[in-house]
């Protein structure tokens, strides 16, 4: 289906986004990271949630605005002349909302309902519903797929789901498991910890063993890698209808990794060490100024397309991704200009 969106949180997000761009092009630029960059990219993020949590106030005030500027009167030419529904119509329509209304119910049938409804919320269930075997909403890490690829997996990951099983509660299995949502939480965010620097520790090494920059990896495998779990919320964001929750949690996250994800290491390392922090990669600049054009590309295709996003505008994106993708290695690798001195090391 068309996914529909409002203008006002694409227009706020990607403004943002664009600051960010800008800002992290400013700081990079030298190829030295200092203390009050790192401080600032942490204050510009705490401006972005600032405008988040007043975002009904910002929005109702854009709107507004938007309706001061672009309100047009009718021109006489323009107005009715006649009513937009003629009186036969309306009598058909009105016959036919009679013939579809429900009848009265009798008192054996209300009566039975009352009694539907009295057992399904004491089984904590809602009417019409019937009770099922367990929770439905959790499903067990143990049950064995029917599919064989899918079984392969489901094999080589044991381990991980025997570890994460084991330290982490499911509050989705009923009883006190639900109230220990925190801890959830907490042991997810350790483990999404964790997993990351093993994986960016696997990939400097991978790329060491094949000769290819740590910055090659980061742009390809590594961002392709970090970004799955994104477009999988954003996927069944829209699949549901959120369309603006799809669009702004793909740009909320790019804006929180420039602005946190850097700002935060980047803040701790300068202040512990007490010197800047050396950027290597030249190339990082023109990547930077790369993506800041496919910003302004996707806010001008969705201004041409009226805020609906299809098939066709899909597709392109695609091909955007994987031209700026190889520009941006092709930056890095020297074959474009020459950047970089030396390899992964």
């Amino acid at each position: 289906m068309v996914v529909e969106l409002t203008w006002w949180p694409m227009l706020r997000d990607f403004v943002f986004y664009i600051l960010s761009i800008i800002a992290l092009v400013l700081v990079i630029s030298d190829e030295l990271v200092y203390w009050y960059e790192a401080l600032i990219f942490l204050v510009m993020y705490a401006l972005y949630i600032t405008i988040m949590y007043f975002n009904r106030r910002l929005e109702k005030k854009a709107y507004s605005i938007f309706d001061r500027i672009c309100k047009k009167e009718l021109r006489p030419e323009e107005s009715e002349t006649e009513p937009l529904i003629r009186s036969h119509e309306l009598e058909d329509s009105q016959k036919v909302y009679e013939s579809s209304a429900p009848k009265e119910v009798t008192a054996e049938a209300e009566t039975s309902l009352l009694k539907q409804a009295e057992t399904s919320l004491s089984k904590n269930l809602m009417p019409g519903e019937e009770k099922t075997d367990g929770d439905p909403e959790y499903e067990s890490p143990w049950t064995i797929p029917d599919k064989f690829l899918s079984r392969v997996f489901w094999v080589a990951m044991i381990p991980v789901k025997a570890l994460l099983y084991f330290t982490t509660p499911d509050c989705r299995r009923p009883g006190i498991w639900r109230k220990l949502y925190m801890l959830t939480f907490v042991m997810s965010v350790f483990w999404i910890a964790a997993f990351s620097y093993v994986m960016v520790w696997m990939v400097v090494i991978a790329g060491d063993a094949l000769g290819i920059p740590d910055t090659v990896m980061g742009l390809t495998l590594l961002a392709a890698g970090t970004s799955v779990p994104d477009c999988l919320a954003s996927l069944f964001a829209a699949r549901d209808g959120f369309g603006d929750m799809a669009v702004s949690n793909s740009i909320g996250s790019n804006v929180f990794d420039i602005l946190a994800c850097l700002g935060v290491p980047w803040l701790i390392d300068t202040i512990v060490n007490g010197k800047p922090i050396s950027i290597r990669s030249g190339g990082l600049v023109y990547s930077a100024v790369t993506l800041l054009a496919t910003v302004v590309y996707m806010l001008l295709g969705m201004f041409i397309l009226k805020w609906k996003l299809n098939k066709k505008f899909g597709a392109l994106c695609l091909i955007v991704y994987v031209i700026v993708t190889t520009i941006t290695c092709l930056f890095e690798l020297n074959i474009i200009g020459n950047f970089n001195e030396d390899k992964c090391t």
